[in-house]
């Protein structure tokens, strides 16, 4: 019972630390460009990850498993985060979580497609709410004109990625320690990250630092990346993946909440019935079935990055 109750206290923390990643990876871009703000955060979270994962005994790497690591990594970290971050400098944070946590409606697609997963009319209702709420959330974004339009395709992009790797883990390292998978695969995607710096955005320039940035960089990469990914393993070994992974339904929800609270982000009735739609959606896709109980587990894994 006291492992439970301490699963589930881990668990809250967890969905409000993701919840509120969203602010900092917005504000951060007042400071640095959206490639570069990632390869920080990453850094910061790939070094602390493989620290607990070498001093744990865990990190292990199979010689066969190179080539999808490195796919991984830029399909889950750079590709995922790269795509995001572009679409969010256009966009407020919390819209920006609720197109990024599509996710499991792809994830689902793609399953179908690549993991011969059957489809059941549950999910492929839930498929179509999904679908139909992306319109109200994007509604007020809209009458931005077509550079709105872009922000919202970059990260619509990313959910896309997030979800190809969730099918990369599920075909490939099922059985691998997810720890070691993070932390390589974060690793190689940092890596990634600071190719597209160096190519598409300025050096390293001493006026963009300050302690607001510090602080959301810190943020991200030591709480939002490190410590709720690990944190996120004890409460799953205590409750069970699939119980834990409702959870990840309230992140959105909450970006969306403190988006307008902390940014004075507006949120409309029809952006919220979009959401409503979009999350009811979620829901449905991830309800347990076939082939899903893993799937879930691997989203709620990788929500420690996004959020």
């Amino acid at each position: 019972m006291g492992s439970r109750r301490q699963a589930w206290i881990l668990l809250t923390g967890i969905t409000v630390i993701w919840g509120y990643t969203w602010i900092p990876m917005k504000t951060g871009l007042n400071h640095l460009g959206p490639f570069s703000f990632s390869f920080y955060r990453f850094l910061i979270g790939s070094v602390v990850l493989l620290s607990i994962a070498y001093f744990s005994g865990r990190l292990r790497l199979e010689r066969g498993e190179v080539g999808w690591l490195v796919l991984l990594g830029l399909l889950q970290t750079t590709a995922t985060f790269g795509f995001w971050m572009a679409g969010m400098e256009r966009l407020p944070a919390g819209t920006s979580s609720i197109l990024a946590y599509t996710m499991p409606l792809w994830t689902y697609l793609l399953a179908v497609f690549f993991l011969s997963e059957r489809p059941n009319s549950g999910k492929l209702a839930g498929l179509l709410l999904g679908l139909a709420g992306l319109v109200g959330v994007a509604g007020p974004e809209a009458v931005g004109g077509m550079s709105a339009w872009k922000a919202m395709g970059l990260v619509l992009v990313g959910s896309i990625c997030w979800a190809g790797s969730n099918i990369l883990v599920r075909a490939r390292f099922s059985g691998k320690d997810k720890i070691s998978l993070t932390a390589f695969q974060m690793t190689v995607g940092t890596v990634g990250l600071a190719a597209l710096t160096l190519w598409f955005e300025p050096g390293f320039s001493p006026d963009r630092w300050s302690l607001d940035l510090v602080a959301n960089l810190l943020f991200t990469g030591l709480f939002s990346s490190a410590f709720a990914f690990v944190a996120w393993f004890f409460a799953v070994s205590a409750l069970g993946a699939g119980e834990a992974a409702v959870s990840v339904l309230l992140v959105p929800v909450l970006a969306l909440v403190f988006g307008w609270l902390q940014l004075g982000e507006e949120i409309g009735w029809i952006q919220a019935a979009g959401t409503v739609l979009v999350l009811t959606g979620v829901g449905l896709v991830q309800k347990k079935g076939q082939a899903l109980p893993e799937e879930r587990k691997d989203t709620a894994e990788k929500a420690a990055d996004g959020r």
